[in-house]
């Protein structure tokens, strides 16, 4: 058995749910923030068998978009002594970060 761990942004996350519940993928929802953006997402846990690898994860490919998204740094910079306002960047946000792990026990109780 595997541990399929896969953080996917907030937006994707019904859309997936939905597909793994048709598929009869059991899962495990925790609410999760993001390090950089600290942006709002949702990390799935699944305990499959091996060969349901693959699938679960075209599963989640199929529905973890990346998008274009326009921050604001929450800091400002001072520049030759004077503080000068930082313009928005744009940033790749979305997709998904999927971890498989090996499981030496599994119990239901």
């Amino acid at each position: 058995m595997k541990l399929v761990t896969a953080i996917i942004q907030d937006k994707d996350a019904y859309e997936l749910e939905n597909l793994l519940a048709k598929n009869q993928v059991p899962t495990t929802k925790l609410a999760s923030k993001g390090g950089f953006l600290k942006a709002q997402n949702i990390t799935f846990m699944m305990a499959v068998k091996d060969s349901q690898v693959d699938y679960v994860l075209s599963l989640i490919k199929s529905t973890a978009k990346r998008r274009k998204q326009m921050i604001s740094p929450s800091v400002s910079l001072e520049v030759m002594g004077e503080e000068s306002m930082i313009q928005p960047i744009e940033v790749e946000v979305g997709g998904a970060t999927v971890m498989v792990t090996p499981i030496e026990q599994f119990h239901q109780y």
